[in-house]
Order: structure tokens, then C-alpha cells, then sequence
């Protein structure tokens, strides 16, 4: 059990320094080079925010499957606010986040449906309301707004949010319920805590993550699509668990799995891009390292996985 402990403590620290390793030799140093720093910066950007939100939820051991659809969503809706006025799209991808946030949260934590189940149906719903948005095609944004995205920006926004996720969730009581909340329900209930706002909160946060990075996709693209937000859902979720974050939640979470599992899984993912494998062998790689993770942050006291 101790061995146990000190690898999920340190794993996430020496995988950080062995998967940098491993790809910088295979790439003959291009994982670092200046030139690519700027890409690897956008493959952080992405997995980083979304692990910061998705924490306040697996802290809980809920778990969110629509992040992919929803970001398609926003980024759809807001393609369509930004044609009528572009300053639209920014209130709107906010508006629409924090709602589709709310019916996730509303669904889970007043209808009493799993975590898994209510977002998957979420999922299912977005990505069909995608296509009838979107009139089965693509939407552009007005040019001008292009020239927004930066990488400067990128780094300012996702510092930002670091630092506040950090605060909200190691400082303050939002984190320490959503904690209290993953490690056992009743006790918060005993104790004060409304368990249905908790949830819910959790996911709104979720719903504002999507919306920033369904306008950064946007400004970057130019255009929303179908496929806009491909991946995210996987990578977020993985980046958390390799980071060391308990998929059963509770008191054991840590925000720095965020932060750290972030990074690895932004590395492994640019790394195998520059490698050259293919999108399947890609997945297959994706797939074990799930598994490991999931094997590694078990809490297997705490069987109640899904919520």
C-alpha cells in the first residue's frame, strides 16, 4: 500500500521527465526546437484548461462525456452570434457553456441520473443540434476576429486560470466541498453542504471552461464545425488521471494532477504527431495509458465509481 502511495506521488513526475525524453530523442530534438515551442504551447493551452475544470468535477467522482460535443456546440452557436455581430460571439459561447453546464449538472444532481449517463445523453443531444446548426456544414467567423488569437494570449488566459482554479480549488471552500462531497455524500449532508449545488456548480465551471476553449478554437479556425473540439473529452480526462488524480474522487485530489498530467499528455500527444504515427496507433497508445492511469488512481476502498 506505502509503494503504492509514493508511486502515485512521484509516477506523475517521472513520466513527465521520461515521455520528454523519449520523444525529444525519437523526434532528433524537435520536440523542443523553438520553432515547434509555439504548437506545443496550443496542445497545453487546450488539455491544461480543460483539467482545470473537469477536477472540480472528478473530485466529486462525477464524470463529464459531452466536454467534446459541448465545445461543438458553443463554437457553432457563437459562429452563428459572431455573423450577426462579432462581439457577440464572446457573451454568447459564455451563456451557452454555463447553460448546457447547468442542464448537465440539473440532470446528475436533481433527476438523479449517473454522472456518465446524463452527459453522454448531453453528448448525443449537442452533437446532433450541431449539425442543425451548422446546416451540416461549416460556419466561418468574420476574418478580423482571426487575428485575436496569440500565443501570448494563450499563455496569459491559461495562467490565469491555473491560478484561479489553484485558489478556488486548494484555498477555498469550493474546492474543499466538492472534496468533501466526493468522499462521501451523506456526510456532507450532515454537515450543511448542498450536495445538489455542489454538482451543479461543478458542472457550470465545466461549462465555462468549454466556452473558452470553444472561443479559442474559434479564433484559431476561423470556422466552427462538427469536428471542432475533437479529442478534448479523451484528453482531458487522461491528462487528469495521469496526473494523479483519483477517478473515485475524494479528499486524495490534488489540483497539481491538472497541472502536471496536463503537460504529459500535451507532450505525448505533439510528440506522437511529430513522431508520425497515424491516428489509430495514436488511440492505441491513448487506450493503455487510460487503463494505466485508471489502475494507478483506483481507490479501490471507494467502489462506487460513477455518481
Amino acid at each position: 500500500m506505502k509503494t503504492k502511495k509514493l508511486l502515485q506521488n512521484y509516477l506523475p513526475f517521472i513520466g513527465l521527465v521520461v515521455v520528454i525524453v523519449f520523444f525529444e530523442l525519437v523526434t532528433g530534438g524537435k520536440l523542443l526546437a523553438p520553432k515547434y515551442l509555439s504548437s506545443l504551447v496550443n496542445e497545453v493551452f487546450t488539455i491544461m484548461i480543460g483539467t482545470c475544470g473537469l477536477a472540480f468535477l472528478l473530485s466529486q467522482g462525477c464524470l463529464d462525456f459531452s466536454l467534446t460535443a459541448v465545445v461543438a456546440m458553443i463554437a457553432a452557436v457563437a459562429a452563428r452570434a459572431a455573423g450577426v455581430n462579432e462581439w457577440l460571439l464572446f457573451p454568447v459561447a459564455i451563456l451557452v457553456g454555463l447553460f448546457i453546464g447547468f442542464l448537465n449538472g440539473y440532470i446528475h444532481a436533481v433527476l438523479k441520473v449517473t454522472s456518465f449517463i446524463a452527459t453522454l445523453a448531453v453528448s448525443f443531444i449537442c452533437s446532433g443540434l450541431v449539425i442543425i446548426v451548422l446546416g451540416n456544414a461549416s460556419v466561418s467567423i468574420p476574418h478580423e476576429m482571426t487575428k485575436l488569437d496569440s500565443v501570448p494570449l494563450r499563455i496569459i488566459t491559461m495562467a490565469a486560470i491555473v491560478v484561479i482554479g489553484y485558489l478556488a480549488f486548494e484555498k477555498s471552500r469550493v474546492g474543499k466541498e466538492c472534496k468533501i462531497v466526493g468522499a462521501n455524500p451523506e456526510f456532507a449532508r450532515q454537515n450543511g453542504i448542498s450536495v445538489v449545488w455542489v454538482k451543479i456548480r461543478g458542472f457550470m465551471i465545466m461549462g465555462l471552461i468549454c466556452a473558452i476553449v470553444a472561443i479559442f478554437s474559434l479564433l484559431r479556425a476561423g470556422t466552427a464545425s462538427s469536428s471542432t473540439g475533437a479529442g478534448f473529452t479523451v484528453n482531458a480526462l487522461n491528462a487528469l488521471l495521469i496526473g494523479g488524480m483519483p477517478i473515485t474522487g475524494g479528499a486524495t485530489s490534488k489540483f497539481r494532477s491538472a497541472i502536471i498530467g496536463s503537460v504529459i499528455m500535451a507532450v505525448l500527444s505533439f510528440g506522437m504527431n511529430l513522431w508520425g504515427l497515424g491516428t489509430l496507433a495514436q488511440q492505441v497508445v491513448q487506450g493503455f495509458v487510460f487503463l494505466f492511469a485508471i489502475s494507478m488512481t483506483f481507490d479501490r476502498q471507494n467502489t462506487v465509481v460513477v455518481k
